[in-house]
């Protein structure tokens, strides 16, 4: 069997692992999880988008198991699974 073969079968099943990172505004918001937990207020002026958007990349990256919510009352902190910083 070549490289090549065997790198084409694992491609189905790595392309959904990598498909949440494959947008710069969601890979963004993992490199921002590095300082810690934010809440969606704290990311929308460094990532320069609106409420919905930051919350729509980070409900896909928390089903993916990338991302952690931790809810305090009415805010949500986001961090990454694992706490992994």
């Amino acid at each position: 069997m070549s490289r090549s073969a065997g790198t084409s079968r694992r491609c189905p099943i790595l392309t959904p692992l990598f498909a949440p990172l494959s947008g710069a505004s969601r890979l963004r918001l993992v490199f921002r999880r590095r300082a810690g937990e934010r809440s969606v207020d704290d990311l929308m002026p460094n990532l320069g988008l609106p409420q919905r958007t930051v919350s729509h990349h980070l409900a896909l990256l928390r089903q993916m198991g990338i991302v952690a919510r931790r809810r305090d009352g009415k805010r949500h902190g986001h961090a990454r699974e694992g706490g992994v910083t």
